[in-house]
């Protein structure tokens, strides 16, 4: 048996002991596993690995693991192809388990990378889909939502070329929530006319839930959001107590609560998000919900609840990520993904940011830092006497090694341009996501990505990665002096706002401000106090 957050048994999910997760909890597991894995030495591995099935039937999480990290264990490179199967499977397993009940997500990473490392050397295609399914939730909850997309759409194609309906309907159900969550329900257009198309055995549980949350997608798509709402009711009606129903319900909740935002009905979108979430919902599912109830809260105008939320989902990256471990397993996962998964990401973890990214900003940001420098601790300085939110204006001027360029005066298109480009640059949260470029911008605006790139150079007197570390690093100093993110790190902040890792952030944040995060913060207090 394959795992994934909908197939794992509904008692499976009944409260879990947290002491699971405490240090003597770890090993008196191993210690029980160790003498487990003595008392199987002579049974086969799949053999094993049934009896995890079966325990995991039970709600016996703790044995069902015991047996899958034996069966793991049974791994040599010199075994035949079955038994390697079934090393994967139980590596698959475990991550699941690690990642949906557990919220390790190192852990589940490691291991899932492990089994895919397997897969691929072995040449075991049949398992690749479903391992896909289950990396992708890790890289969601890492912020890597273009590579978590790309993952279950290859999941999604290959279980329907090996007939893996379970597989195959479970894919769908995971994109149709994760791109919900993200704003880009469009990006699954292909996959929703393939699935309404496709016929799936009645065997599968979530066939009639799923086949109305297509109908409901498709709705969406086409703008038709009263009759999507009326869809996503019918999904809601399927949904029955053998599946996972605080999950399925709530991933209705979030395509109907944006269905209601698309329809400009923020309120509704809010009370429909907040229905069915619940304590129990898993922990990726509340950040979710947090993230979409503050962009809710924001398009309402209620600045101080959108910012109460924010705060409540980074405090739950702070509690549950460790991305400098992300980013190290990520490198070596990259060995083994197709490149059309990967897509133009930066396959080179954080030596690959230290080096690629840092290479363009130090290029262009350490020309103009000077001029720039001043400029936002002058601004920083002003408003902390005067109080509230940064200006976001920006100097059409930058200093470079020769002296001061100025801009030349550009036609009035090329002015509206620039105006256009401005609003979007002050008003839009999409700048903070971690794959935002040039030319999602241009593509969200409505002209060509040459043209964009000239407008920026030629008025803003900068190129488009300065200026959207300008942005950033704005918004992280007010996020830095602000008393609502005073029990978040500053690796949270970082990595909201855009940036992978703390120390490509703090290496750009003194580039700007000329002093480092925790220095910017401890002064911002330190006024405060004096106050």
């Amino acid at each position: 048996m394959a795992i994934n957050i909908l197939s794992i048994p509904v008692k499976a999910c009944r409260p879990i002991v947290l002491a699971l997760l405490s240090l003597a909890a770890v090993v008196v597991f191993a210690q029980s596993a160790g003498s487990l894995g003595r008392r199987l030495a002579g049974v086969a591995v799949d053999k094993i690995n049934s009896e995890g099935d079966r325990c995991l039937e039970e709600g016996k999480v703790d044995s069902a693991m015991a047996y899958y990290m034996v069966a793991a264990g049974r791994y040599d490179s010199a075994m035949d192809k079955d038994d390697k199967f079934s090393c994967v499977d139980a590596l698959n397993n475990i991550g699941a388990i690690k990642f949906f009940l557990h919220h390790d997500y190192i852990q589940a990473f490691s291991y899932l990378t492990k089994g895919l490392e397997i897969s691929e050397e072995t040449g075991y295609d049949k398992i690749k889909a479903k391992i896909y399914v289950n990396l992708a939730g890790v890289h969601t909850i890492f912020g890597d939502s273009a590579v978590a997309a790309r993952l279950m759409s290859e999941a999604f194609r290959i279980s329907k070329e090996q007939h893996d309906w379970y597989i195959y309907t479970a894919a769908f159900i995971d994109l149709a929530n994760h791109l919900a969550v993200n704003d880009n329900l469009a990006g699954m257009k292909d996959e929703a006319d393939d699935f309404s198309s496709t016929s799936i055995p009645d065997s599968i549980k979530m066939k009639n839930y799923a086949l109305w949350l297509c109908r409901g997608v498709k709705l969406y798509q086409q703008g038709r959001y009263d009759d999507c709402l009326k869809a996503l009711k019918s999904a809601a009606g399927h949904v029955k107590p053998d599946l996972q129903e605080k999950i399925c319900l709530h991933i209705v909740d979030m395509l109907a609560a944006k269905a209601y935002a698309a329809k400009g009905m923020y309120g509704m979108a809010v009370k429909r998000l907040k229905s069915n979430m619940t304590a129990d919902i898993p922990i990726y599912s509340l950040y979710n919900s947090y993230k979409a109830l503050s962009a809710f809260y924001a398009k309402m105008g209620a600045a101080d609840s959108s910012e109460a939320y924010r705060v409540k989902y980074l405090l739950i990256n702070d509690t549950t990520l460790s991305y400098s471990d992300y980013m190290r397993i990520r490198d070596h996962e990259c060995r083994f993904l197709p490149a059309r998964v990967m897509g133009e990401l930066d396959t080179s973890g954080v030596s690959g940011i230290s080096g690629g990214l840092i290479a363009v900003l130090l290029a262009f940001v350490s020309a103009s830092a000077a001029g720039t420098m001043i400029w936002l601790r002058s601004r920083s300085r002003r408003k902390a006497k005067a109080g509230g939110r940064p200006t976001a204006g920006r100097a059409t001027s930058v200093r470079h090694s020769g002296g001061v360029q100025q801009t030349t005066g550009p036609d009035e298109k090329t002015q509206e341009l620039a105006r256009m480009i401005r609003q979007f640059m002050e008003t839009s949260a999409e700048i903070y996501q971690q794959d935002f470029s040039l030319e999602k911008m241009a593509a969200m605006l409505g002209i060509h990505t040459r043209t964009a790139s000239r407008v920026i150079n030629e008025v803003f007197g900068i190129n488009f990665s300065t200026l959207l570390s300008q942005y950033r690093i704005e918004e992280a100093c007010r996020r830095l002096s602000s008393p609502e993110y005073a029990n978040v790190t500053i690796q949270a902040v970082a990595v909201d706002i855009g940036f992978r890792s703390r120390s490509n952030f703090a290496m750009v944040f003194k580039k700007f401000t000329g002093v480092s995060p925790n220095e910017y913060q401890k002064e911002a207090f330190g006024k405060k106090a004096s106050d």
